[in-house]
């Protein structure tokens, strides 16, 4: 499957039992080999206030193209607290 990267900016990204967990914020992609690593997620907040943002490698997630989602494999609080960028 391919996708543009703004049509996954913006689709919602719940966890694996299917209860929301934030948007997709940006997609990051690797110049050197052109491969997407990861995606920057917001969740939280009221209208763009107060969100926090994670970084989420590409292999923490599946793309569900028929509900136009993200699902993680991890509970997003198990991959935050491991992530680097979990306050971009």
């Amino acid at each position: 499957m391919i996708a543009s990267s703004t049509r996954m900016v913006g689709q919602p990204v719940v966890d694996s039992q299917g209860a929301d967990v934030g948007r997709v914020d940006r997609v990051l992609i690797d110049l050197a080999t052109g491969r997407v690593v990861g995606v920057v997620i917001a969740a939280g907040g009221v209208f763009g206030l107060g969100e926090r943002h994670h970084l989420i490698e590409w292999s923490e997630m599946k793309v569900d193209a028929r509900g136009r989602r993200v699902v993680l494999d991890r509970p997003l609080e198990e991959i935050a607290a491991e992530s680097p960028l979990s306050t971009l």
